[in-house]
């Protein structure tokens, strides 16, 4: 809700950005199953190809990923002139600090920790 993507998903398109195959399958279910169309990269240089084609209603990203990290996606997600108002929501199981926490604030609309016992909601 933070994020500004609630309700019935209509069909919004979300994209969800995880090196980790499980978790994207999880996210697909999940957003699927609540109306969403679902489209899953597992490398951020896809997701930004992906993006540059065609724009997405929000973006779920990790933090955590070879290649290019969630930072670094934001950094050149938030550069595409279609892009710099989307919806971002980090979910990940990085323990953030307080100078990548204040770095977020201006990149991500919400924080989700992916934890042993579920997802706790931050922002």
């Amino acid at each position: 809700r933070r994020a500004g993507v609630i309700g019935n998903g209509s069909g919004r398109k979300i994209l969800v950005v995880d090196d980790d195959p499980a978790a994207l399958k999880l996210a697909e279910a999940a957003l699927e199953s609540s109306g969403y169309q679902a489209s899953c990269d597992q490398t951020a240089t896809a997701a930004l190809a992906e993006v540059a084609r065609r724009p997405v209603d929000a973006v779920v990203v990790d933090l955590l990923m070879p290649e290019m990290d969630g930072f670094q996606f934001l950094d050149r997600f938030r550069g595409l002139a279609h892009c710099c108002a989307t919806p971002v929501i980090v979910w990940t199981g990085k323990q953030i600090t307080t100078a990548e926490r204040a770095r977020l604030k201006t990149a991500a609309d919400s924080i989700a920790l992916k934890g042993q016992g579920g997802i706790d909601a931050e922002n």
